[in-house]
């Protein structure tokens, strides 16, 4: 069945909490997120402390500290005492839902994968990184804080370990050229999704509790007929999942783990196979990077984003081709949350999107269209209009930017650019009942497939992956993976 399009014009009236009543819903009805899904990073660290910057472990009973950056901010800058990770195998474990045993492979099941086209962004983090002594020893700000010479990322926890990729005992494994066991049970965590070539999407996903990695894609080219989750294999601790098809069309796939590294993978569509998932250079030794995104500019060069200690860096790719190198790190200085996106105006300047430690949308936008121009300073993106949000996303392919983000209570908001440029307000997007409360979401299109196709995907409360397509501007119907 078709919905009308969405539109983005006069929102209806506002449905939101005061500050207090978020902590209080938060605190009676965490076991609704933790029990069935963990905690993005801003909701962890909400959950924690907004005051003194503490990120709450997604496991939501204790309320510990996955990663604990804050610190009461006694010695100017912090110390390394005041960015005490708490206890070494909790950090490491990145915080456990005490969820039972992962599940089995299915014996026999699997597809051959069509090999070209792309992946997602989005997802979850428990990770949790928010909060630490601003310069002055103040209280933490919530904002991944800076510590020791002015505007320099704070150091990373140092007892905060992720298991060596070769160390993994793999839930299942795939054949690179495109064999995919199929998943009997996938618990989703992260989520993204990217459009294809031609049309068509692909959705990737990490698995909770596990260091399990789960690929989907459509069968048609317009987001409709999806396959089932499939074995990607390994990572450690996975968390948020980001990507993008490069410049050749091939896609490129990125995830962060529980203590802030972040492993990459990609497909050689000449070849065709994927490579394995290998570590990322950091812009750091210290970096402790809490979510991914990657956008392509104007040139079709790859552009891509790590949030990083209260820091955004960006390196961009020498050429629009799978093998082109990828340049040295960027700083843009302070001033992004936990939580970040990267889409393209109507103009061709590239937006950055972050959620702050309270869940307040901030962005930041190129100050002109010309090749890698300076990003300017960040500023409230319609605070006063939402909820507190947990997540945030926006395809980079549009024509003209489309942002979805997800509130606390885990229903959708939108805001759109019109085409002369202007942002309308934040609405609820509710033309259409959510099949569950939403923890995580991701959002792409397919600009050259028939019909101009764009797919919501998300992750519910249940743990389940859902998906929403719109075909020349009609919505269709959710469904589950």
């Amino acid at each position: 069945m078709g919905h009308t399009s969405h539109s983005c014009g006069k929102p209806p009236p506002v449905r939101f909490l005061s500050w207090p009543s978020v902590m209080s819903l938060v605190a009676l009805n965490c076991h609704n997120f933790n029990d069935g899904a963990r905690l993005p990073g801003v909701a962890g660290a909400l959950v924690g402390s907004p005051s003194s910057g503490q990120s709450g472990d997604s496991s939501g009973a204790s309320g510990g500290s996955t990663i604990d950056a804050g610190g009461d901010g006694n010695a100017a800058g912090g110390s390394v005492e005041s960015n005490d990770s708490g206890p070494e195998t909790g950090a490491a474990e990145g915080g456990s839902s005490g969820r039972g045993e992962p599940s089995n492979v299915s014996e026999g099941g699997h597809r051959q994968q069509p090999m070209s086209g792309p992946s997602g962004m989005g997802g979850t983090d428990d990770a949790g990184m928010s909060g630490s002594k601003d310069v002055n020893g103040g209280n933490g700000a919530g904002e991944g804080g800076l510590g020791g010479e002015a505007n320099a990322p704070a150091a990373g926890p140092p007892s905060c370990r992720d298991p060596e990729l070769d160390s993994l005992v793999p839930e299942c494994f795939s054949n690179p050229t495109g064999y995919f066991p199929s998943l009997e049970v996938v618990r989703a965590l992260g989520i993204g999704i990217s459009g294809g070539q031609e049309g068509g999407f692909y959705v990737f996903t990490s698995k909770a509790d596990t260091n399990t990695m789960a690929i989907d894609w459509t069968s048609d080219n317009y987001g409709l007929e999806w396959g089932g989750l499939d074995c990607f294999d390994a990572v450690p601790n996975p968390q948020r999942v980001a990507a993008a098809r490069f410049g050749s069309a091939d896609p490129q796939v990125y995830a962060t783990t529980a203590c802030g590294q972040v492993y990459a993978r990609r497909l050689f569509g000449y070849a065709p196979a994927w490579s394995g998932w290998s570590p990322l250079d950091l812009p750091a030794p210290s970096s402790v990077v809490t979510d991914v995104a990657v956008c392509l500019n104007r040139d079709g060069l790859s552009q891509l984003y790590v949030a990083d200690r209260g820091h955004v860096f960006v390196r961009s790719q020498a050429a629009a081709t799978t093998t082109a190198p990828y340049g040295d790190w960027q700083d843009l200085g302070p001033g992004a949350g936990p939580i970040i996106a990267a889409a393209n105006l109507a103009d061709g300047r590239q937006q950055l999107l972050s959620l702050d430690a309270q869940g307040h949308p901030r962005a930041t936008e190129q100050s002109s269209d010309e090749v890698n121009p300076e990003f300017g300073s960040w500023h409230d993106f319609g605070s006063a209009d939402v909820p507190s949000l947990l997540d945030i996303d926006a395809p980079y392919a549009n024509p003209t930017l489309e942002v979805f983000a997800i509130d606390w209570t885990g229903e959708l908001w939108i805001r759109c650019e019109d085409t002369d440029g202007t942002l309308t307000p934040w609405q609820l997007w509710s033309d259409a009942e959510q099949p569950a409360r939403f923890v995580a979401l991701a959002v792409a299109s397919a600009p050259d497939g028939p019909g101009t196709p764009l797919v919501v995907a998300a992750v519910g409360e249940d743990e389940g992956v859902y998906v929403r397509a719109r075909i020349y501007d009609l919505w269709r119907d959710w469904q589950r993976l």
